[in-house]
């Protein structure tokens, strides 16, 4: 049998393989709860919904790779096939596996007609410099709030985090910030001003104040009052540890920058 003739032979025994491990259809998708980051050859997944992070290396993480390309469990094993030096049948056997474990963890779903695009999709998050714009009335009279305000606040995105969840939590944010025009006309040391009263809350704070409610604090009460700010949340997995900061024209307002730049920034959820 020719090179062509026992590929396309392998490529069909792998699709009947999978007719009874997958739903009706083709290739699959990463679900819109996840997002991930390629960082030092691994690929690390956020599940917005349970708030865990997942690190996949070698062979998990080129699977996810092709998943996240829309290539069909088929055509997953092909490509593996070019690229390991492992038989047809093993591949057959460790795709599925590694397929149905993904679904039973509500991390991929079956792929539809039109997926519309979402930041689930692997990769270094495009970091675009935010647009100049008029400059609102409410940054020219900018209020910085008292520490307790601020201490009120890292209580209830405490709350909300427990009871609604990450997700529910950054919808919440993104609906009450969305229609302020933003702009970066402001000076950064009068946003800096805003950060001190978000630390000395968080130092007082009786239990611990994460960096996650911390930023979204910070997000919330900058960007309400029009300053253009980033949101940004990163990954290191050796060892594992997750971070999330504020970030204005460039510069991390409640971070330094070396340590910023210590993580593999994860595709931003608020605008």
């Amino acid at each position: 049998m020719s090179l062509v003739s026992r590929e396309r032979a392998g490529s069909s025994e792998t699709n009947a393989h999978w007719k009874e491990a997958r739903p009706a259809g083709g290739a699959f998708r990463v679900s819109d709860r996840v997002i991930g980051t390629r960082v030092l050859g691994c690929v690390v997944l956020l599940d917005r919904a349970t708030e865990q992070y997942l690190t996949l290396r070698d062979v998990a993480a080129r699977i996810w790779e092709l998943i996240a390309e829309g290539l069909t469990p088929g055509e997953i094993v092909d490509r593996l096939y070019d690229e390991y030096d492992v038989t047809r049948e093993q591949l057959m056997a460790d795709v599925t596996a590694q397929l149905k474990t993904w679904l039973h963890q509500r991390l991929i779903e079956p792929a539809t007609a039109n997926p519309e695009p979402s930041p689930r999709v692997i990769g270094p998050a495009l970091i675009c410099p935010a647009q100049e714009s008029t400059v609102p009335e409410r940054v020219r009279g900018m209020v910085v709030p008292p520490v307790i305000q601020c201490a009120f606040l890292i209580l209830a995105f405490k709350m909300m985090l427990k009871v609604r969840g990450f997700t529910s939590t950054i919808d919440w944010i993104r609906s009450r910030v969305r229609a302020v025009p933003a702009s970066t006309g402001a000076p950064i040391e009068t946003v800096r001003a805003v950060q001190w009263p978000v630390a000395m809350a968080a130092a007082l704070y009786p239990g611990r104040a994460r960096c996650l409610e911390q930023s979204l604090v910070l997000y919330y009460l900058l960007r309400r009052q029009g300053i253009a700010i980033r949101h940004c949340q990163g990954v290191k997995p050796f060892p594992f540890q997750a971070h999330a900061w504020i970030e204005y024209r460039g510069e991390p307002i409640n971070d330094v920058p070396e340590h910023a730049q210590q993580f593999a920034r994860l595709p931003e959820q608020l605008p």
